[in-house]
This record gives C-alpha cells, sequence and structure tokens, in this order.
C-alpha cells in the first residue's frame, strides 16, 4: 500500500512540475494578443450562442406497426372496461363493452382476449361455446398470460370443450404455476392428493401448496387440514365477468 501511494504521489508530483514547465514555456513564446480583438471576440460569442438556440428540435421516431396496435389495443381495452363495470360515470353497456373488448383483440390485446374467453366459457352476451372460450384462451396464452394456461388447464381436467385429459390439464397448470398463478399451483397439489393421472404422492402435493401460498393463496397453507378427504380443484373464476 505504502509503495502504491508513494508512485501516485510521485506521478503527481511529474504532472504538476510538467504542466508548470508548460504554462512557463507557453507564456514565453506566445506573444501578447491584441486586446481590442480579444473585446470583439468576446461581443461576437453571445451571437453564436444565441444562434444554437434556434436549432430545429429533432423529429420524433415514427411508431412501428407493433408499438401503435399496442396502444389501439390498450386504450380499446381501458374503453371497453368502462362500459363493462359502469366506470367514470359511464352507464354500464356490456354490448358495448364486447365490441370495444373484440376491437382490442384484433390487435392482439391479451387481457381482452382472455375476456372474450370467458364471455363464451360462461355464455354471458354471446351464447356458451367452451370452444369458442378454448380458442381465445389458446390466443391469450400465446401471449404470455398465466390466467388463460390455468382456464385452459381447467377445461382440460373438466372435460369442456376439449376431450378431458388429466396429462394435458397437469401441463397446463405446471405452465401457469412457472409463471406465479396461484390457483394453478394449489390444483397441482391437489392431483397428486387425490391421484389424478398421477400417482398419488402428499409430500409432491404438500410442496405445491405451500408454491401456491407463497404466491398469494394463503387458503392452501391450511389445506392439510382437510388430509384425508379428496382435495377439490379450484375451477375458472367466472363470477365477475
Amino acid at each position: 500500500m505504502k509503495t502504491l501511494i508513494s508512485t501516485v504521489a510521485f506521478l503527481g508530483l511529474v504532472f504538476y512540475q510538467t504542466a508548470a514547465y508548460s504554462d512557463t514555456a507557453i507564456e514565453a513564446e506566445t506573444p501578447k494578443a491584441d486586446t481590442s480583438k480579444t473585446e470583439e471576440v468576446k461581443d461576437a460569442a453571445p451571437v453564436k450562442a444565441e444562434a444554437s438556440k434556434t436549432e430545429a428540435p429533432k423529429a420524433e421516431a415514427p411508431k412501428t406497426p407493433v408499438v401503435a396496435d399496442a396502444m389501439a389495443g390498450a386504450k380499446a381495452l381501458t374503453e371497453a372496461k368502462k362500459y363493462h363495470h359502469g366506470e367514470e360515470g359511464i352507464k354500464p353497456d356490456i354490448k358495448k363493452a364486447l365490441s370495444l373488448y373484440n376491437h382490442a383483440a384484433k390487435q392482439g390485446n391479451a387481457e381482452a382476449l382472455l375476456i372474450i374467453g370467458m364471455f363464451y366459457d360462461k355464455g354471458k352476451v354471446v351464447a356458451q361455446n367452451h370452444g369458442e372460450a378454448f380458442k381465445y384462451y389458446l390466443k391469450a396464452s400465446e401471449k404470455g398470460l398465466p390466467e388463460a394456461d390455468f382456464n385452459i388447464g381447467s377445461m382440460y381436467y373438466a372435460g369442456e370443450g376439449v376431450e378431458q385429459s388429466y396429462t394435458k390439464a397437469l401441463e397446463w397448470f405446471t405452465k401457469a404455476a412457472d409463471k406465479g398463478e396461484p390457483k394453478a399451483a394449489f390444483n397441482i397439489g391437489g392431483m397428486y392428493y387425490n391421484g389424478d393421472g398421477v400417482k398419488q404422492d402428499e409430500r409432491q402435493a404438500k410442496y405445491w401448496f405451500k408454491v401456491s401460498s407463497r404466491n398469494g393463496n394463503p387458503a392452501a397453507a391450511l389445506i392439510s387440514q382437510f388430509f384425508g378427504h379428496d382435495i377439490e380443484l379450484i375451477g375458472r373464476d367466472l363470477n365477475n365477468i
């Protein structure tokens, strides 16, 4: 450490002496400037600075089609919710809301795709059609929405709109759980506890119940109180649609 400090101090001294020598040499060799010309330069400087203020502002880069679609979809979704739930003093109009949801969905809005799927799932405004609901859930899943993954898993588990398959249900629940969906983690735990399509495994069940609790489902932490009975899985939440 002492060696490092000494080296830094030495370099600093050399720099200082070199700078001092350079200043002296420049002062000795450079003739004195005409002060009258200096004053003229000083007077001219503000004019140059003022001119720089008049530079034209840079034009904004044009929005790409993907960004424009996303913005249009988000705007349509916001308006749809106002008519759906009667927000901001707007009288509820579910048909108007559905029209706006469809517009947002055409722009690729994931939440709008999910909501339309739920409309078909429940039979609200449109005729109930689990097959159509499944198609919209798939589109929302492609956009990365974990609740859509959960709903698909739930449909496979119950055999609604698709051929019943515990294997595919577990696959989709796992996909959703990996994204932090607490209901999906709970259902995986329930499947392992009940032995639905998998070998009954209480240890695995407890693990997934803990994951569910950690991800926001506090009831999952209490599920061990019901061990000894089949665990009822959580279904799709269509009550608030």
